[in-house]
């Protein structure tokens, strides 16, 4: 993929439009994004119509602030998909979340004390 941000590593844990748009444009100038979904999807799959399939699981609007990310699901009120974000955070050049004030450092994933800490944690 080229682009002006080619190899920045960006983790999508947003959902509805500011977060999504922001890691949409920066997956069209070439970052790799990676959204992380929880098991229902993020809600705006079904804010249709439009769909973009007949069966109406995935909305116009959803693919328009989706395009050019990969997906992967996790269920992050369960400790270990938690752990899967922490490995995913430390690999991340970007994180852009929107959940509710304090979901993050209640998670050991504020700015203060981030993926790193954690990340060392394990390693001793």
């Amino acid at each position: 993929m080229s682009g002006a941000i080619r190899g920045v590593r960006v983790l999508d844990l947003s959902r509805v439009l500011a977060g999504p748009l922001c890691a949409q444009m920066l997956a069209d100038h070439g970052a790799e994004v990676i959204k992380v979904e929880a098991p229902a999807g993020d809600e705006t799959r079904r804010w249709g119509p439009p769909f973009v399939d007949e069966a109406e699981t995935t909305s116009a609007y959803y693919q328009g602030l989706n395009r050019n990310k990969s997906n992967v699901v996790l269920d992050l009120r369960t400790p270990p998909a938690r752990e899967v974000l922490y490995d995913l955070i430390a690999q991340a050049d970007v994180v852009v979340e929107n959940f509710k004030a304090g979901t993050m450092q209640n998670w050991g994933l504020g700015y203060e004390s981030g993926a790193e800490q954690h990340t060392n944690e394990k390693s001793h």
